[in-house]
């Protein structure tokens, strides 16, 4: 891993591609993120509303027929993608019933899982990010990495009372009043822990992230 976050940064683009802004994400965020994410196969599949998910977070709950095409038809055989198209848009209970089937594709290696991440994943997330919060340039690589962790884990929405510290970061951001936006921001990451009491993963992604957010000052 170590190697691939060292290679990675030196080819990372800066924070503005292509005319638009993006979220940097500094190497112990990265680091965060690969380790948090791990390596999913597509039988595999992660508690909760998630679909099936592979390679480093790539979640066919959630993306669309094209994106799982250009992120994995280079990696995998025909057939396997057939397979993997069924699971595209399909969540929680829908994207348990097919369990089986996808015990039929073929095994992703590591190498395929960091190069979709590094080519398709990594910049799709970077750049939603930096959509969702506006402003968060105030804060350095790592700590907006650590935003890039929350919203690659949990989506950009704003809206609704599970959603109510995401929504609390974006106005921190925004508020020119509130100097210190590390420790306010890493204070909503943790009250976050709420929403799953029973899933000890989360529970540790959470606090891993708050700390990172608190441990420097831009």
């Amino acid at each position: 891993m170590l190697k691939f976050i060292t290679s990675l940064f030196s080819r990372t683009s800066p924070p503005v591609r292509d005319g638009l802004t993006v979220a940097e994400c500094g190497p112990l965020a990265l680091a965060l993120i690969l380790e948090c994410e791990g390596l999913d196969q597509p039988w595999m599949r992660p508690p909760g509303n998630s679909g099936i998910t592979i390679g480093v977070g790539f979640d066919l709950g959630y993306c669309t027929a094209q994106e799982l095409d250009v992120a994995w038809s280079r990696h995998l055989d025909q057939q396997s993608m057939l397979h993997l198209h069924c699971a595209v848009g399909k969540k929680g209970a829908a994207a348990e019933a097919l369990e089986q089937r996808m015990k039929l594709c073929q095994r992703i290696s590591k190498d395929a899982a960091y190069e979709v991440f590094e080519r398709c994943t990594l910049p799709k997330w970077r750049a939603v990010t930096a959509k969702t919060f506006p402003g968060l340039e105030v804060l350095t690589p790592d700590q907006q990495g650590v935003l890039v962790s929350l919203i690659f884990n949990r989506g950009p929405s704003l809206s609704g009372p599970r959603r109510r510290e995401m929504a609390c970061i974006r106005d921190i951001l925004t508020n020119r009043f509130i100097t210190n936006k590390a420790d306010a921001i890493a204070a909503q990451i943790l009250s976050m822990r709420r929403l799953w009491p029973d899933i000890p993963g989360l529970q540790r992604r959470r606090l891993r992230e708050s700390n990172l957010m608190k441990s420097e000052t831009p």
